[in-house]
């Protein structure tokens, strides 16, 4: 893509283009080149595996410090967000979606602190265009997601942490596996496996922890 072309369909100067296409580059969303162009950096199974090991892994903690803490303000907003990510994926709405499902995740981890959440949202940045590919190319996405967020709904109506943890992390592990046998049928997606295990069994794996 070209910088100059960038600016004038979006309608801003370069200088804002250039810092916020150096915040990409730094998270690996883009790669510079010459003659002021730039290109989206292609998927990688290391990144999608690395992602969704963390996410598993942090954001089952996070969850597990936040269900103790609900409160029925809490009930009332997850139980809503079911409502309106069931009604925007019957209507194919993705950008509604999304915006709707990054919210109920935070809501799920709010109570794991301020500098946790910012960690857990850089995840979730760099998760969003593998969740894309999974929920557009994938037909059985949207009713398997929608179940898998009940679930996580239920366990934390219940205040069961533990239960909530798990379900949580066997959805991230749902979305990676899926997007993986999409790129590649053949590759043993070892690490997302590991991650999920130290969550189901209660055996940590190493790696980073919030």
């Amino acid at each position: 893509m070209s910088q100059v072309q960038l600016a004038q369909e979006l309608g801003v100067s370069r200088t804002p283009l250039r810092e916020a296409l150096r915040m990409l580059q730094r998270e690996g969303l883009i790669t510079a080149e010459a003659n002021r162009q730039v290109r989206v950096a292609p998927f990688t199974l290391e990144e999608l595996e690395e992602i969704y090991a963390l996410r598993i892994t942090n954001e089952s903690l996070g969850i597990r410090l936040t269900v103790p803490k609900m409160t029925r303000e809490d009930d009332a907003f997850l139980t809503e967000s079911l409502s309106k990510m069931e009604r925007y994926a019957t209507a194919r709405s993705i950008d509604e979606w999304e915006h709707r499902h990054r919210a109920f995740h935070r809501r799920l981890v709010r109570g794991a602190g301020a500098r946790p959440l910012r960690l857990l949202g850089e995840l979730a940045d760099h998760a969003e265009r593998y969740r894309r590919l999974y929920v557009t190319e994938d037909p059985r996405a949207w009713t398997a997601g929608a179940q898998e967020h009940q679930a996580i709904v239920e366990a934390c109506l219940a205040r069961d942490s533990a239960g909530a943890a798990e379900r949580l992390a066997r959805h991230f592990a749902h979305t990676a596996l899926s997007v993986l046998m999409r790129l590649a049928p053949e590759h043993e997606p070892a690490v997302v496996r590991a991650a999920l295990r130290s969550i189901i069994d209660g055996e940590p794996q190493g790696g980073a922890h919030l």
